[in-house]
């Protein structure tokens, strides 16, 4: 996907979420703002016996990856939601925002 000119592999940003500690799963994708511009949002759900401080996160994110990867929006949530054939319903996490 591209997002401000630049070309993003969601899966990238995930795997970088997925190092940290606090993080047990997340979901990378791509929202369209109100002016019809793309931008980047995680969904995180928390790791077993962890809180969630997407500031941090955000910025621990920005050390490892440039600027345009690190999602806008990092959004705690208590599970990945599922469609009826198994695959994550980014419509359900998207009305989230």
């Amino acid at each position: 996907m591209k997002i401000r000119g630049h070309r993003v592999e969601p899966g990238e940003v995930r795997a970088a979420l997925l190092r940290r500690p606090d993080v047990g799963e997340a979901v990378v994708t791509a929202c369209v703002t109100r002016s019809g511009s793309q931008r980047l949002a995680a969904f995180v759900v928390p790791a077993a016996g962890c809180g969630l401080d997407p500031s941090r996160i955000r910025s621990e994110l920005a050390g490892d990856l440039p600027e345009y990867m690190v999602p806008a929006e990092i959004l705690g949530v208590e599970e990945i939601p599922l469609t009826a054939n198994g695959k994550v319903d980014t419509r359900s996490l998207q009305t989230r925002l």
